[in-house]
Formats: C-alpha cells, structure tokens, sequence
C-alpha cells in the first residue's frame, strides 16, 4: 500500500542516513511477502493478508475503513443494497484476497474480476465494471469529485482492514530498518 504519510517516513530515514541509497518497490501483498521472504526486501509494508507466516515478523501499522464503491450511474450515495441485488452486480476484487483466508467475507457476488492495484480496481469501477471494496482514503478523491458512489450491503457491516510491516523473523532490525518502522507506527488510523 502507497500512501503520502509512507512517503513521509521513508523522508525520514533518508534525512538520518543522507549517505543511505534505498529502492521503494510496490506490489500486492503477496508480492511484498515474497520479496521479504527471499531478501530482495529488507522490510515490507502491506495490506494484511490476515495470514500469518513462522518465518515473518508481523507489526500492526494502522487500520483504515473499507468503502464498497459503485459507478455514479448505480443508486445514489449511501443507500443499502439487498445481498440478492449486490450479488448479481460484477465484483471486481483483490487478488490477495481471492488468495486468503477471508475471501469469503469479502467475495461474494456471483461473478468477479481480480487485480491486484487498488487504482486499476477503482479505474475498472469508474468505467461500469462492476463494484468493489476499497479503501475509503484511497476512494475518496474520486468520491468527491463524483466519480463513484458508495453503498452499504444489508448484511455487511462495517469493515476495517490494516496495514502491516513485515520483516524476516531472523533478521537483524539494523538502524535505518528500526527507524523506518518507529516512525511508520505513528501513522494515523483512517
């Protein structure tokens, strides 16, 4: 997961260690926990795959809300969906989460896409895909500018999703890697 608060503290690392070259890599979670796993990566921030794995060392970043979005020619913003009506709409979903544990809490139409880029999901709901559960902060420009609408299922409640860092369980935390991850902790909840 990007963010500007992310960017913020990979700032921060840099201005301790000016003399320091780091590589910013971006994936789907299970992506991530492979670059770790194999030791491209040092450290891994996620969406959490609510997996958890003896080799990786997990540590809870912060939560944010999930929002299922639809195209702005589906009901007005905010109305609750019956189960029935949001099954027979295309969902388009995370490939992470087709891969996880919970995909039944979180797939539950009759037909889906997948990818695995939180801004293709969005791009393919914009253009009348289907509809999809995203993170609120990420949709929310696009849902102020009217580009898509939100919706509540009538027997989902409210979601929350979170943001982990990973790392080997055997490696070393050096300095910059202690750092990073103090200063990634501070990052608010949405």
């Amino acid at each position: 997961i990007s963010s500007i608060d992310l960017a913020r503290c990979y700032k921060t690392v840099s201005d301790a260690f000016p003399a320091l070259e780091f590589n910013v890599k971006n994936g789907d979670p299970f992506q991530v926990l492979e670059w770790v796993r194999n030791g491209d990566a040092e450290v891994g921030v996620l969406t959490s795959n609510f997996m958890f794995h003896k080799d990786i060392t997990q540590t809870r970043l912060f939560n944010f809300e999930v929002v299922n979005i639809l195209a702005t020619d589906y009901p007005s913003s905010g109305v609750l969906l019956p189960d029935q009506e949001v099954r027979n709409i295309t969902q388009i979903g995370f490939e992470f989460i087709r891969d996880g544990q919970v995909s039944k809490q979180h797939l539950i139409s009759n037909h889906i896409f997948y990818a695995n880029n939180v801004n293709e999901i969005i791009k393919m709901v914009i253009n009348g895909l289907g509809w999809a559960r995203v993170p609120r902060f990420i949709a929310e420009p696009f849902i102020e500018q009217g580009l898509l609408n939100t919706f509540k299922i009538e027997s989902n409640q409210h979601s929350e999703w979170f943001v982990e860092a990973i790392r080997r369980t055997n490696y070393y935390a050096n300095p910059v890697i202690k750092l990073f991850l103090e200063e990634a902790k501070k990052l608010p909840h949405r």
